[in-house]
């Protein structure tokens, strides 16, 4: 998967890569793009409740535009790549 320019490998994971095209793996990419050493700091830094990353890393909830918009301004991520990272179709794709 080609992530923009989000060079992060394997060993920068402290559990390893995670899944490629999840909610999960979104996640776990942003706490060490973000510097993050939790979910808790991931939200704060997102500027999101903990009860909706909790959601999303257990797979009770769906990731939303405001969500996509947060990660694209706070990381500087284009919206494409967020959304590839997560899964889902991206924007424009036919």
């Amino acid at each position: 998967m080609s992530a923009g320019n989000l060079q992060l490998r394997e060993g920068d994971f402290p559990y390893g890569a995670p899944p490629s095209g999840s909610v999960e793996g979104l996640l776990d990419h942003l706490l060490v793009f973000l510097e993050c050493k939790n979910d808790y700091a991931l939200s704060v830094e997102l500027g999101v409740s903990h009860a909706l990353i909790s959601r999303l890393r257990h797979g009770n909830g769906k990731i939303g535009a405001a969500f996509i918009l947060k990660a694209h301004d706070r990381t500087g991520l284009s919206v494409n790549t967020v959304r590839e990272l997560a899964g889902l179709p991206l924007v424009g794709a036919k």
